[in-house]
């Protein structure tokens, strides 16, 4: 797959045959968009967490205004017309409800972001086929539409907590993800999240732990927080590495900025969920691992 096709294949760019078939020339401005979208977002997503600190509705309202003409220019078509129809919607008086899709949608062009950054380094994000198949059969279609989640208070996701089927059940051994991160809310929802899918969750709370943790277990995955104390996320990819370990290594970050990504690119990183976690969004980044 070279990189025009990794492209066309983010589930979140929407293309019609006649931008799909853009000759070079285009095809080159199109490449620049991109890059000048990656470097503009984590510069627009400042101001508008800015706004949100200081109570400036009216601010954040510009700014998602601004987010949406910024998604246009590379066809995330479905994100920002759910943006701009959120921004008609939402009550300058429900700031909670603000806040929580805000956090919501930067989380998605986060990931958004990631994913071109990913083709562009030269790794396919996502096998289209396997993409399609598991999100429309699992999730729903894409999944990360505001008005199809169900949002409690202060934005947190509901999530299904019904015990996952015994493994005895399973057709094939469940794989082994190793889940490190020193915030246990973030530890809770990735196994919440991963309930319905066939794997065993072993979740610990720092690179000390999960290194001792490996001389007990074989490891499948590996989903690494990249900001933790002593030893963090990209230093435990590393070492594991440096171990020989070969199962792929997802990153959880609030960090889409280029430079950080490709940091976790060089390290060999398969993925990435972004920070804060919602369950739909684990899912459907890690299903294609298991």
């Amino acid at each position: 797959m070279n990189i025009r096709e990794d492209i066309y294949n983010i589930p979140d760019l929407i293309f019609s045959e006649e931008t799909k078939n853009m000759p070079l020339d285009q095809w080159n401005v199109f490449i620049t968009k991109l890059d000048i979208f990656i470097t503009s977002f984590p510069v627009k997503e400042a101001k508008l967490k800015a706004a949100i600190e200081k109570n400036d509705y009216k601010k954040v309202f510009q700014h998602l205004q601004d987010i949406v003409g910024l998604l246009k220019t590379v066809y995330a078509l479905e994100i920002a017309y759910e943006c701009q129809n959120q921004i008609q919607d939402l009550d300058i008086n429900n700031p909670e409800k603000i806040e929580a899709y805000v956090s919501f949608l930067l989380s998605n062009i986060s990931a958004l972001s990631i994913d071109i950054q990913m083709a562009l380094y030269g790794i396919a994000a996502r096998n289209a086929t396997e993409q399609q198949n598991s999100t429309s059969n699992e999730l729903g279609g894409k999944g990360r539409k505001w008005g199809d989640l169900d949002v409690g208070r202060f934005g947190e996701i509901k999530m299904d907590t019904s015990e996952k089927k015994d493994s005895s059940e399973e057709e094939f051994p469940l794989k082994n993800i190793i889940a490190v991160d020193d915030e246990p809310v973030s530890l809770f929802i990735l196994k919440s999240s991963l309930r319905h899918l066939p794997c065993n969750v072993i979740a610990v709370n720092s690179a000390k732990e999960a290194l001792e943790m490996l001389e007990k277990v074989k490891a499948d995955l590996f989903v690494l927080d990249i900001d933790m104390p002593e030893m963090n996320g990209i230093e435990l990819a590393k070492k594991l590495k440096l171990d020989g370990q070969k199962a792929p290594i997802v990153f959880l970050t609030g960090n889409a900025k280029k430079e950080y990504v490709h940091e976790c690119l060089d390290l060999g990183a398969s993925d990435f969920i972004i920070k804060p976690i919602y369950p739909v969004n684990v899912a459907k980044r890690l299903q294609r691992f298991l």
